[in-house]
């Protein structure tokens, strides 16, 4: 049976979920201590919120005396926390007379440069704007990258327009006006101006008419050239202290390496990893409050990249398009090249796993350029296909308007970097509306591909809420830039060696007809293949910054459990005499797909690695003990008493010889699924909120099958629609022959109405 269960009959082990700074509090049940420390900063902190009933699970929870869960604000869901986020991110537009910007010259491809005229430290600051034609090399000038900060905290500038010619005249001298700019961005200014000199800088608030929506979408699609023209990048932070002091531990960890190098005579072929190594085995670092720790160095430069700027999506961009010089910025600390920056990462990353301490750097989006974004002389970026950018930037970073999501990534991607070229239906226009934009952004994936795979990126980014007037009104089958989970798992409708529509073509007429509809739709053909009887309400979901365990999700009250393995084992393992059965561990691992490498699929470059069930039983084994063994304390079963004798027999032999890293890398597949069964008895992986009675169906043109959910008839259309839940993996349809014998048959199908 895959029924839902008490999680205290396994032993499982609830978190709780932090949506402010995404960190992990992990309680082990039972134990109360924890508990109440973590009511204790419930308490002291009004703005600490669960996403959770907690009352459901506290009613549960032995020697919790006086505890008052009400003071927990636990009755907030996850949707209301996101759309108070993205109210507050709609907030920080600072309103401004914008009448003195005249239009720019397209066919010039004029841009403005802010001129920061001289002054002392306390003066106002003054800036002129200019226009500049191409080429815009002829003036040297600085672009910067900087949070805009709150709205509600302005700062008044002066701003002059300089006149261009009307008629056969030429206007002389300047229009000024009063400027209202973020504190944050006056801040910047009154550190770059100079005394004795003016300063050229390209700035988005003042170089933008922000008031024109068809000039912000046209300087959006120049914008990584503006950074790859200017002479330098200044990354401007607003720090707190400690923040800043981890500014200048930056250059001493930069300092230190070359020190290394120079007294231990270290050749340059040895790689940056290993030199953190043996900087880590020096024990201390030097820096402007003398003589401290690494673990203080570590935890400093923890706290320096959760600086809000690390996680705006247009950094992403303006850092990855500088062909000059890159350099950290800050109030009360040294100018750091980037280069640097990059170093202390890989310190961080490093010294988590050397030392073992709660660190983290940048997130992974920053990491994969820093892996892939320059050739080995500093050159041109290395393009990056745009679902992969989108799927790691649309949950970790921020933006002012959730639009930029995807058009800030669209000049880095292999597909769209070509801006000024793009389709209509993707390149930036700020007159759509935020819906508008990421339908128009899935449908241009599956005419440009001819084919389905951005389906399978929509099952695990599919819609969340915005809240406010913006509120998200998209269709099931749409991307959507605040998905309510994360994309971290496998794309079955990537996988080339999968058919389950049997290669039959994509109807791309039936497509492009169903864009004219009122109602937002996408329309396929297809065939039905089984309906759903049973489905887990809990689905699988890895945790890799942890111990590589299967986790247990409940949609329901957003919490996750470990000791999934066991989990798995109860419920659809027959009680441990089937779990030694073929059936299982290739559904559990998607046909033991293991991919590997830098699969490009854009380029028809794919490294998989295939399991034969008889392959995985050891390495399975071996990954049962390891994981059962760190759950000790919590029940585990490393001796593999749940299984029948003679089960337990086989595997126990075998669990010397498997590797349990391997195997949980194949688990990475089962990630965002639940286990289901069909009315014909097959076993497969479903995705989340998968019900009884939902249709699993093969849609022409995908590589995997889906679930689909039969909607009620609606006024807008004759016939019922249905909604799209996401691909799905049953071994029996991935070969695509239960459609080859439909189409011997003269069985077309049928049109599958999504909406």
């Amino acid at each position: 049976m895959l029924d839902d269960y008490n999680p205290r009959a396994h032993n499982l082990r609830p978190c709780f979920l932090d949506p402010r700074d995404e960190k992990i509090t992990w309680l082990t049940t039972p134990n109360p201590e924890s508990f109440r420390e973590l009511v204790a900063l419930a308490q002291s902190d009004p703005k600490f919120k669960l996403p959770i009933d907690v009352k459901k699970f506290f009613a549960g929870v032995e020697d919790l005396p006086g505890l008052s869960v009400e003071r927990l604000n636990a009755d907030e869901n996850y949707d209301t926390i996101a759309g108070e986020e993205q109210e507050s991110a709609r907030a920080r537009k600072v309103q401004n007379d914008y009448s003195l910007y005249e239009p720019l010259d397209h066919d010039k491809r004029e841009i403005r440069i802010a001129l920061l005229l001289q002054g002392p430290k306390e003066a106002p600051i003054n800036v002129v704007i200019v226009r500049m034609s191409y080429p815009w090399t002829q003036r040297a000038y600085m672009a910067l990258s900087y949070c805009w900060g709150p709205s509600g905290e302005t700062r008044p500038i002066y701003v002059g327009h300089a006149a261009r010619k009307v008629g056969e005249k030429e206007k002389t001298g300047l229009r000024d006006q009063g400027f209202d700019c973020t504190a944050g961005l006056e801040i910047a200014l009154q550190a770059l101006r100079q005394e004795d000199q003016f300063v050229a800088v390209w700035i988005d608030a003042l170089c933008i008419n922000q008031a024109d929506p068809e000039e912000r979408a046209y300087q959006v699609s120049i914008m990584s050239e503006i950074y790859a023209n200017a002479a330098s990048v200044c990354i401007w932070l607003n720090l707190e202290e400690e923040q800043s002091i981890a500014m200048q531990a930056i250059r001493t960890i930069g300092t230190e390496k070359d020190r290394v190098r120079a007294e231990k005579d270290v050749p340059d072929s040895v790689s940056d990893v290993r030199m953190v190594q043996m900087m880590l085995r020096n024990g201390s670092f030097m820096s402007t409050k003398g003589a401290v720790t690494t673990e203080y160095i570590l935890q400093i430069l923890t706290g320096l990249f959760k600086n809000p700027w690390f996680r705006r999506v247009w950094v992403l961009q303006e850092v990855s398009s500088a062909r000059g010089e890159v350099f950290l910025l800050g109030n009360n600390a040294p100018a750091v090249s980037w280069s640097h920056v990059l170093f202390a990462d890989l310190f961080i990353s490093v010294a988590y796993k050397f030392l073992r301490l709660k660190i983290s750097g940048l997130t992974q989006p920053w990491r994969d350029f820093e892996r892939n974004e320059r050739g080995p002389a500093g050159g041109s970026p290395q393009r990056v296909p745009i679902l992969e950018l989108f799927e790691g930037v649309c949950q970790q970073f921020d933006a002012t308007d959730t639009r930029d999501k995807l058009f800030g990534l669209l000049a880095m991607g292999q597909e769209t970097h070509d801006i000024l070229a793009l389709s209509p239906l993707i390149a930036p226009d700020y007159r759509k509306s935020v819906s508008q934009v990421y339908i128009d952004f899935t449908k241009w994936c599956i005419i440009t591909s001819r084919s389905l795979a951005v389906l399978g990126y929509v099952t695990f980014l599919q819609r969340g809420h915005l809240g406010g007037s913006d509120r998200l009104t998209l269709p099931s089958w749409s991307l959507s830039p605040v998905p309510k989970f994360d994309g971290h798992g496998s794309k079955l409708s990537e996988v080339p060696e999968f058919h389950a529509s049997g290669d039959v073509e994509l109807d791309l007429e039936l497509i492009i007809a169903s864009s004219k509809n009122a109602t937002p739709s996408l329309q396929l053909g297809g065939c039905r293949l089984d309906t759903i009887s049973n489905v887990s309400k809990m689905y699988f979901s890895n945790r890799w910054y942890d111990n590589s365990d299967l986790y247990i999700m409940n949609p329901e009250t957003n919490t996750y459990y470990s000791g999934g393995l066991k989990y798995i084992w109860s419920q659809v393992g027959w009680g441990g005499r089937r779990a030694y059965d073929y059936r299982f561990l290739t559904t559990l691992t998607c046909g033991g797909m293991q991919q590997h490498g830098n699969c490009d699929h854009a380029k028809g470059v794919h490294r998989t690695k295939w399991f034969k069930a008889s392959d995985m039983y050891q390495d399975f084994a071996a990954y049962w003990v390891r994981n059962q063994k760190e759950d000790a304390h919590n029940g585990g079963d490393e001796e593999m008493k749940l299984f029948c004798l003679h089960v337990r027999g086989l595997l126990v032999s075998l669990a010397e010889k498997g590797s349990a890293d391997n195997f949980a890398e194949l688990l990475l597949n089962a990630s965002r699924k639940a286990f289901g069964t069909t009315n014909r008895g097959r076993l497969g992986m479903c995705p989340p909120g998968t019900r009884e009675g939902d249709v699993v169906v093969a849609l022409f043109g995908g590589k995997a099958p889906f679930v689909l959910r039969r909607l009620e008839h609606t006024a807008s259309s004759e016939a019922d629609g249905w909604e799209f839940l996401g691909e799905c993996y049953f071994q029996d349809f991935m070969d695509g022959q239960h459609i080859r014998r439909k189409m011997t048959d003269n069985d077309p199908g049928e049109i599958f109405d999504l909406r």
